[in-house]
């Protein structure tokens, strides 16, 4: 598994994090949320058409068509905290909804974990966490499709 090894050396002690604020201001339900173990850990590719990141991110590419972006869902609730293997570092991921991805390079579990209202608050609020929003240069790192969006702006792969 391409995880960090300060994931694998957390999750040996504890898979808890402190996300009472975040439950109590957006979803109840994180105030039990738990990290998966290491074992249980999936890679998700989803294709995110260009469209969709000019639209959502404000990210524009001079060609049109899709990026592949990798990444490790690290909570049992939706993508609020994962690991993106290409880009070495922890972040959040979008949805089918919403085409926002996060980066938090150069923070370790443990700093996330510290601050998790204000590090984790992009997932629920987009604006919020702006500051960590993926870039342009972050893209280069995923691999690049061209084409039109006619499969959607958004798709899961298997």
């Amino acid at each position: 598994m391409e995880i960090s090894q300060d994931y694998i050396d957390y999750i040996a002690t504890s898979n808890k994090m402190d996300l009472e604020g975040l439950a109590k201001n957006y979803e109840p339900e994180l105030s039990k949320c738990e990290l998966i173990p290491v074992d249980e850990l999936e890679i998700v590719s989803v294709k995110v058409h260009s469209e969709c990141l000019q639209a959502d991110m404000f990210l524009s590419s001079k060609d049109a068509g899709y990026f592949t972006i990798r990444y490790i869902p690290l909570l049992n609730h939706g993508e609020a905290l994962v690991y993106y293997p290409d880009l070495k570092c922890y972040g959040q991921a979008g949805n089918s909804d919403h085409c926002f991805f996060f980066v938090l390079r150069g923070k370790k579990l443990s700093d996330i974990t510290a601050n998790t209202s204000k590090l984790l608050v992009g997932y629920f609020e987009w604006d919020e966490g702006g500051e960590y929003m993926m870039s342009s240069e972050d893209l280069k790192s995923f691999p690049f499709e061209a084409g039109p969006s006619d499969d959607g702006w958004f798709i899961t792969q298997e």
